[in-house]
């Protein structure tokens, strides 16, 4: 199973910053995110975040959801693809019925 966390990174606490919001708690307090997820989330070790969330906190810091957001690519951990080529070579070794 893959790690997603150790890819993505959540940006919300820099971007707050930047913005002049200080701490998880007044940030909490204008987005009405329940304090507990939010020091999660203002952490970064918020495991899932749902879309209703994301759009009170994009509203609030005015910013596009994705901007939350940092993605480290680490394509050795994802699995590998199959070539067109040796998809098309499987596809033609079914049997085909006659009719």
């Amino acid at each position: 199973m893959l790690d997603c966390r150790a890819m993505i990174r959540l940006l919300v606490k820099d971007v707050a910053e930047r913005e002049g919001i200080a701490s998880a708690y007044e940030l909490s307090n204008l987005t009405g995110i329940h304090v507990t997820s939010m020091y999660r989330i203002w952490n970064g070790t918020a495991r899932m975040i749902g879309l209703d969330t994301l759009d009170k906190l994009s509203t609030v810091l005015n910013v596009k959801p994705g901007q939350l957001f940092e993605h480290a690519a680490e394509p050795e951990k994802l699995p590998q693809r199959e070539s067109k080529r040796s998809a098309k070579s499987k596809g033609s070794k079914l049997k085909r019925s006659t009719k």
